[in-house]
Formats: C-alpha cells, sequence, structure tokens
C-alpha cells in the first residue's frame, strides 16, 4: 500500500495503545463530509454488498463498480487519535457502523477482509502535526476521490487555514515502485536529466541498493550525491504514474480549491507539488523510493 512504511511506523506502539481501550473521537456528522441520498443504502445491506464486492476477481478493483455502491449509502467520517502518539486516523465508513470501535493500524486489511478488526473501513488516511499522508482505500476499486471528505474533515478540524498559508502544512504522497522504474530502464543516463556523473553514479547505486564503487556501504553520502539526478528522475515517475497521479488530484480537490485561494488577511496561496528528497528514511520505503516522496502545500504570496 501506498505509505505503508509511514503507516507501519505510525501503528508501531498499537499493541500497547489497545491495552488502554482507546476510543474514535465523535464522528463529522454535516453535510459536508456526508453523502445524501433520498433513499440510502442501509448498513447491513451495504456491509454485504462490500464483501461481495471484494470477493469478486470481476469487481473487487472496479471503480466504476464502487462509485455506483459509494453513491447508495451515506458516509461518517471518524477520527480516531492514536492514544500513544500525536497521529489521527480518519476513517471512512457507513454512517451507521458501530460506533466505538477502536481502529487497528498494525492490520493492512481493511474492508476487504470482513473479519478483520478495520472491517467497516472504507478508506483511511492519516494525520500527523501539519501533514496528512497514507490515502488509500480497501481495494484499488475505491479511488482517491472517494477520500476527498477524509481530507476535507482532517483539514478542518486541524485547522484548514493552515494547509493554505503554512509552508510546512500540507499532504505527502509516496512513490512505491520508483526504484524498479529506474532500474529497469537504467534511468540513471537519462540524457534528459540535468546532472553530473557523480550523481548519475550515485543514483544508479541508490536504484540498485548496492554501495558506489570504491564504498564499502550505501550511506548518506550516497543518498546526497544522488539528490540532483533522483529528484528529477522520481518527478519524471510521478508525471506518468496514474495512481500517483489520482492521489495528487484528490488532495489539490479537497485543500487548494476548497481553500478559495485566500489566507488570512485575504492572501493568496500558491499551492505547488515539489520532491522530497529523503523525505521518509524507514529502510524498506528507502528500498522502494529512494526515500523520495511528494510535498503538497500552499506559500503566501
Amino acid at each position: 500500500h501506498r505509505g505503508s512504511s509511514l503507516i507501519r511506523r505510525a501503528a508501531a506502539s498499537f499493541s500497547t495503545a489497545a491495552s488502554h481501550g482507546s476510543r474514535p473521537r465523535r464522528p463529522f456528522a454535516s453535510a459536508a463530509f456526508a453523502r445524501t441520498m433520498s433513499s440510502s443504502m442501509g448498513y447491513d445491506e451495504f456491509a454485504s454488498e462490500v464483501a461481495r464486492a471484494t470477493a469478486g476477481d470481476a469487481t473487487r478493483d472496479d471503480q466504476a463498480h464502487w462509485s455506483d455502491l459509494l453513491a447508495k449509502v451515506e458516509t461518517r467520517c471518524d477520527e480516531w487519535r492514536h492514544p500513544m502518539a500525536p497521529i489521527s486516523f480518519w476513517l471512512l465508513k457507513h454512517k451507521d457502523a458501530p460506533r466505538d470501535v477502536a481502529y487497528d493500524p498494525s492490520s493492512d486489511a481493511l474492508a476487504d477482509d470482513p473479519n478483520g478488526p478495520n472491517k467497516d473501513v472504507i478508506a483511511m488516511l492519516i494525520q500527523m502535526a501539519d501533514a496528512l499522508y497514507g490515502l488509500r482505500g480497501c481495494t484499488r476499486g475505491v479511488a482517491p476521490r472517494h477520500a476527498i471528505p477524509l481530507i476535507k474533515a482532517a483539514a478542518k478540524k486541524h485547522n484548514s487555514s493552515k494547509y493554505i498559508t503554512e509552508p510546512r502544512a500540507g499532504a505527502l504522497v509516496a512513490l512505491p515502485g520508483l526504484c524498479e522504474w529506474v532500474r529497469a530502464g537504467e534511468r540513471w543516463d537519462d540524457p534528459s536529466v540535468d546532472c553530473d556523473d557523480v550523481a548519475r553514479e550515485a543514483a544508479k547505486a541508490v536504484a540498485l541498493g548496492v554501495p558506489r564503487p570504491g564504498h564499502s556501504v550505501l550511506g548518506h553520502g550516497t543518498f546526497g550525491a544522488a539528490e540532483p539526478c533522483w529528484v528529477q528522475l522520481a518527478a519524471k515517475y510521478e508525471e506518468g504514474n496514474g495512481d500517483v497521479q489520482a492521489e495528487k488530484a484528490a488532495y489539490e480537490r479537497a485543500l487548494a480549491r476548497s481553500g478559495g485561494g485566500g489566507g488570512e488577511g485575504g492572501k493568496k496561496a500558491k499551492w505547488t507539488w515539489r520532491v522530497k528528497h529523503m523525505a521518509d528514511g524507514d529502510a524498506d520505503y528507502v528500498a522502494e523510493a529512494g526515500g523520495a516522496m511528494l510535498i503538497f502545500n500552499g506559500d503566501e504570496e
């Protein structure tokens, strides 16, 4: 799953947290964050439909099927706060799903496992300090756009103006598969990438996960030397990755467009995406993407 290393770290102390009887915060039930239908599908029927959809090869990743299904229900956004860390998990559920159910961040499965602890979670989002990340649905059929209510709810609860005016606040999007993509095309030699041979050699080492010639370890020096090349390669990769583009579009729609383009004192924000080198130093994620992530935020103009 995208952002899995960040989620894993957020879940590191879950066993201890569970023993403290953690409970979800009061859900957002306003019309702004819930789908309202004149004749909505009940919880039991919806749970059965979800179970059938996730079990069937023809429907599991069918976005049109999930869009039709989600259009028939009212949903709510629950905030579950990790009791041992300053982290909130925002959970999209049917409006009548059981309440006071602790979320289990140590489990990768969401509603695709009818017997799992998170069986009612259609989509989830993590909020830590000023950052939003780890957006994912229970299947690939649940597209990032379906989780837009989560982004809006999280931004509103935190203080949406900070997502408009605070340069350090915003969204993080992971780039899984980046190293594999670079290896497959030996893209460290891409002539359109503007960098020197030292950076290319270092980028090759990062992609292959091996030390540079003459070095005994793949360390900070190599990652630092690779930055001019790796950042450009990451930008090329995300442009052609449909999953990343869909996730970016969800954040743009929920944050930039809802912000109205104005911050405090009538100032306008210029929203930008940029590649952050070594944004996540988790060993598994470094092997997957060289640590690079996309960051979306707005600076005052």
